[in-house]
């Protein structure tokens, strides 16, 4: 009776540690068990494996030394439970830390591929845990979770964040359009130099990750500069090849939490003796300055854009990312914006053709404000039917003649087409998609449907025959096209000289160009 007594005082310890200090690592619990309560460790331990009813435990995500995460009940899921957690995983140096840390640092949210390349684990390599086994294990412990952004596909979430989805997916989607355009320059960049093989670089936005040994990367590509290969002594013919491996990462200042997880990607890849020379690099808009020292005793290279491509540049890709997280709360952008941008971030190579896809749906949701009467707009709405499908509308006008006016955006190249595949997933799938929402929609339900798809570019001759046969034969609602020249009527009747001049410089190139001083003057 006695020992049942001891048994019972010893869970009340339990309780009142973990009430007082919250959540815990069991560790932490045996040792103020021992230092104030005067238990021995091993009675201790045995003590803190056994404690049950309100006292819980993680299980199935092993730690060091079998070490366990203990909670009270009513703590789970609480803040206090997701901050104790996270300390828990990164006092042990546990790999689903430098994950968490990874996500973190992207403000709870980022695209799966991206993770498997920031979370700071290798693909396949003994004594590591590959970054889609710590996904299954974080995702079963509701710690991560997956959801489906449209235009994104799917995400990584960290589950205290799940409800905050809608808040931070305008700040995602304009990180991966700044940090797409910086891709592209570094990848053009490390051509130009010569660092790597001209045809070998990838990056992430290809259909094949970039990947050095194990790893992976944003930006990688071999590289055979004398600084970086290995000449065999025997035969001078054989040569070990070099590598460049770069990460990126634009929406903050990079903190030492957030330096963490590449750092130990860039161990792990050293670590193997048979893969050559790399040199590791990171680029960010800024560091914090603990993070930038210890990328640099790594042997890394904590670069910024300033430091690459300079001040216009850096200061145009920050204000790319601001302008298009304001969009989130007004579809507004005053031209002379879309100017300053193109001016500035004109000086990449290959970038005005990455802004003209990402900004036109912005330039386009001004020109539906101001050519149309409208009660309401909104851009990038996603429409899902009760039957589970879903489609993403560019832009979604309310207007006053009581329509409702659908706007797919492709911002293609001046001289480039819309491919036939686009059109006819436009015309077959997303249109049937969007009307099936609009028909059971309780404010559009009784309004005619317009679906209007337009593009800075062309149509090919078969796109052109699908469109013409789609807008003859359909009855029950509207399908139109306008192609580059096809808008200048639209965007001259806005009224807004600033706006004509802004498609002009920014949108369009010759031939159509030419036309410029003719639309304006008339």
């Amino acid at each position: 009776m006695g020992i049942y007594i001891a048994q019972c005082d010893i869970m009340d310890m339990i309780i009142e540690i973990l009430s007082k200090n919250g959540p815990s690592l069991s560790s932490d619990i045996v040792q103020e068990l021992v230092e104030k309560h005067r238990l021995s460790s091993v009675a201790a331990r045995k003590q803190v494996s056994r404690a049950r009813g309100d006292v819980h435990k993680l299980e199935g995500l092993p730690l060091p030394r079998n070490v366990k995460f203990v909670y009270l009940k009513k703590d789970y899921r609480s803040p206090f439970y997701w901050k104790a957690l996270y300390k828990a995983f990164k006092e042990t140096n546990s790999a689903y830390w430098h994950a968490i840390a990874a996500i973190k640092e992207r403000n709870g949210i980022m695209p799966f591929k991206h993770f498997l390349i920031a979370c700071g684990s290798p693909l396949r390599q003994q004594k590591h845990i590959p970054p889609e086994k710590i996904l299954q294990r974080l995702e079963i412990h509701d710690i991560l979770k997956t959801v489906e952004i449209s235009g994104i596909g799917r995400c990584i979430v960290l589950a205290e964040k799940v409800q905050d989805v809608p808040i931070l997916e305008p700040e995602l989607r304009a990180r991966l359009v700044a940090e797409k355009i910086l891709i592209s320059a570094v990848t053009q960049w490390a051509k130009n130099l010569g660092l790597v093989s001209f045809n070998l670089i990838k990056n992430r936005d290809e259909e094949e990750l970039p990947t050095v040994s194990t790893t992976l990367w944003d930006v990688a590509g071999p590289s055979y500069i004398s600084a970086l290969i290995n000449v065999s002594k025997t035969d001078k013919s054989k040569i070990k090849q070099g590598f460049l491996a770069c990460d990126i990462l634009l929406n903050k200042s990079i903190s030492e939490d957030g330096i963490q997880p590449f750092i130990r990607k860039c161990n792990t890849l050293r670590g193997l003796s048979n893969v050559g020379r790399c040199i590791q690099m990171f680029i960010a808009n800024d560091y914090h300055q603990v993070a930038f020292q210890q990328a640099k005793n790594e042997g890394i290279l904590p670069a910024t854009v300033e430091t690459l491509f300079g001040k216009d540049v850096a200061q145009g890709l920050v204000s790319l990312l601001k302008t298009l997280e304001g969009v989130a709360q007004s579809v507004s952008i005053d031209p002379e914006r879309f100017n300053t941008l193109f001016d500035q971030l004109g000086k990449i190579e290959g970038a005005v053709g990455n802004l003209r896809g990402a900004l036109f749906e912005y330039f386009s949701a001004n020109v539906v404000e101001k050519a149309f009467r409208t009660d309401s707009i909104k851009l990038n709405q996603i429409c899902k039917t009760s039957d589970g499908k879903s489609a993403e509308s560019d832009i979604v006008a309310e207007l006053n003649d009581g329509k409702v006016f659908f706007v797919e955006c492709k911002g293609h190249q001046p001289n480039g087409t819309v491919s036939d595949e686009e059109i006819q997933k436009w015309l077959n799938t997303r249109i049937p998609t969007l009307r099936a929402y609009a028909l059971r929609h309780p404010d559009w339900k009784d309004k005619r449907l317009s679906f209007a798809i337009w593009t800075t570019g062309k149509f090919s001759d078969h796109s052109l025959a699908l469109l013409a046969l789609a807008e003859s034969k359909t009855l029950k609602y509207e399908i139109s096209h306008l192609d580059a020249e096809g808008l200048l009527p639209v965007i001259k009747s806005c009224n807004d000289m600033g706006l004509l001049k802004t498609y002009f410089k920014c949108f369009l190139d010759y031939p159509l160009k030419k036309l410029e001083r003719q639309w304006i003057e008339s």
